[in-house]
């Protein structure tokens, strides 16, 4: 790759590129910064390269160590001897994680870059993550030059937590790319999903796109859907695999709506899903600021949602779509009917979803304002 004196030399450090909302927003970051301005460096170092593929290898060096034991000494040596050869400017972290590593190099190499942490979480989700971040963590960001969070809602949950962060801190929302998540381009994908799942052309499809973890709110979303179905015919699509994913597959068959769900498994490309839906649901009890949420959005598809997280700064109530209390079975259920049943509404809410993600959450502002950060 050729170098210049001129451009900004970066190193983007992420644990990997498995196929999650982080990994998947740092590769358009990283592919869509402009090459006249930046020197471009991703550096993993986990095994999980699932996404290596869509990394524009051309204009970026991507280099990955695996870590070894918990510290990952190896992995440090071998970013610092990147921070030292390729002179870099900034070292921007996704996740805490990757700060740890960050700054084992940064002393290892002798050298002072500019040190940016982009967050994409908000509460942890077990008392053992907490207990890292208030002992270990926090005293790592300390020493960061910028923290990135993804949503408002984010970055007043931790400023309020940690005072030091305010003076640090800055937005930039999740984008997602409208010219891939395109309703009208995607119609066929839907279409066919449709056919092989065995669902009617005018049958009411729910999309929930999410692993299968406790935050994800599974339980929540087929207790509602289960209630739904005693009334009306619907079906239900479940794009995600994970620990708990037999436990929700005997919650079904217990609850009696088995037949009416679809457990997809892991999707290479989400489209098909979103498309073949009718709506889209976020059931989480933890979420920061949910990429499928900008995909439904975007693809011209309205939400039922829970509260949390930076969620109702985009599924804004009454308005881009409906916003219910998290584990609120009764709230989801009526929600999910009111969409079902006034056909004008749900259009009207789907417009205004569409419109809102243009307007504010696109990947091209996402990009342009993280390089607003790194040029600072």
């Amino acid at each position: 790759m050729k170098m210049s004196n001129s451009k900004k030399n970066v190193v983007f450090v992420l644990p990997s590129l498995r196929r999650g909302g982080a990994e998947t927003q740092l590769i358009e970051l990283v592919n869509g910064l402009d090459t006249s301005l930046y020197n471009k460096h991703l550096f993993t170092f986990q095994q999980d390269l699932d996404q290596l593929d869509k990394l524009d290898l051309d204009n970026i060096e991507f280099s990955n160590e695996v870590r070894q034991g918990k510290i990952g000494i190896n992995s440090a040596r071998k970013l610092a001897d990147l921070i030292t050869k390729n002179k870099i400017d900034v070292v921007h972290c996704t996740l805490q994680v990757s700060l740890l590593i960050a700054l084992l190099a940064i002393y290892i190499s002798g050298k002072r870059p500019k040190l940016v942490l982009a967050l994409h979480t908000t509460k942890n989700r077990n008392k053992k993550q907490e207990f890292y971040e208030r002992y270990f963590y926090r005293w790592l960001m300390m020493l960061c030059d910028q923290i990135i969070f993804v949503c408002k809602n984010q970055m007043s949950f931790w400023s309020d937590k940690y005072s030091f962060l305010k003076g640090k801190s800055v937005v930039v929302y999740n984008g997602v790319d409208i010219t891939r998540f395109n309703k009208i381009e995607t119609e066929d994908f839907g279409k066919s999903l449709r056919v092989k799942e065995g669902i009617g052309a005018e049958d009411f499809v729910i999309a929930n796109v999410a692993g299968f973890r406790p935050e994800k709110g599974h339980e929540l979303m087929l207790n509602s859907f289960a209630r739904l179905i005693k009334g009306k015919k619907a079906y239900l699509l479940l794009a995600g695999d994970g620990p708990l994913r037999q436990k929700y597959e005997d919650l079904a068959k217990k609850l009696g709506c088995y037949e009416y769900v679809r457990f997809l498994g892991n999707v290479s490309d989400v489209r098909p899903v979103i498309s073949a839906s009718t709506i889209s649901v976020i059931s989480s009890t933890a979420e920061t600021f949910s990429m499928a949420m900008l995909e439904s959005m975007a693809m011209g598809k309205v939400l039922a949602a829970t509260n949390v997280g930076g969620t109702s700064e985009a599924v804004i109530h009454d308005k881009t779509g409906l916003i219910v209390p998290p584990d609120d079975v009764a709230g989801m259920t009526e929600a999910i009917s009111k969409l079902i049943s006034d056909e004008s509404y749900r259009t009207t809410l789907e417009k205004a979803a569409a419109t809102l993600v243009k307007e504010n959450f696109t990947k091209e502002k996402m990009i342009l304002k993280t390089s607003e950060v790194l040029l600072s």
